[in-house]
């Protein structure tokens, strides 16, 4: 007999709420710098799974329970879509490098020397460069969308336009995953219901 739907459910959340939490590290680092527990959730695939963690997000609560590795990994497949498990392990491998660069951050050049202001602007070029082909990415995944929506309109049987639709989808994946990471993944769609309401208020 299997676990009651409740708390089937329970857990599922739980295995959501891992993404929901990477992404928020990732979109606001200084919240987590400290959290000694989040912090040690991102050290390894391990100690991601064993995390039992709550937070609030927009006004929704969220909870996170301990579980296996192997657990973590299929239900990840099966509930976090296209993203699945290796998303997950790609996001928090990001937020793990980001909170350690925040944490470094004092020890970084300064524009007191010479030496440092060439830093800095090294820095600042390559950051600008990264920028630029995301950008060019966008307006490449923007066109495909857009062609995808057209041919999905149009298409001349439901078989056609689910083919259409499936063709999109994949190819503003694979124009994501060109990006250089936090961008090579889209987020979750709890994540971005929880901006929106941010900006709401």
């Amino acid at each position: 007999m299997g676990k009651p739907r409740s708390e089937i459910q329970v857990h599922n959340e739980s295995i959501k709420a891992r993404q929901v939490l990477l992404e928020d590290v990732l979109s606001d680092i200084k919240k987590y710098a400290l959290n000694e527990i989040v912090i040690a959730a991102l050290k390894n695939q391990g100690a991601l799974a064993s995390l039992s963690y709550k937070f609030d997000l927009a006004g929704q609560q969220y909870a996170i329970d301990s579980t296996s590795l192997n657990t973590l990994k299929k239900k990840s497949d099966e509930l976090l879509g296209h993203h699945g498990f290796a998303g997950l392990e790609r996001l928090r491998g990001v937020a793990k490098d980001a909170v350690a660069a925040y944490a470094g951050k004092d020890s970084k050049p300064t524009k007191k020397t010479k030496y440092g202001l060439e830093q800095i602007n090294s820095e600042l070029e390559c950051a600008v460069v990264a920028l630029r082909r995301s950008n060019f990415r966008l307006l490449q995944g923007l066109s495909a969308a857009i062609s995808g929506i057209k041919e999905t309109r149009d298409g001349s049987s439901e078989a056609v336009r689910n083919k259409s639709a499936s063709e999109a989808i994949n190819a503003l994946l694979a124009i994501v995953s060109l990006n250089e990471s936090p961008f090579d993944v889209i987020p979750s769609h709890e994540n971005i219901q929880s901006l929106k309401v941010v900006r709401g208020e």
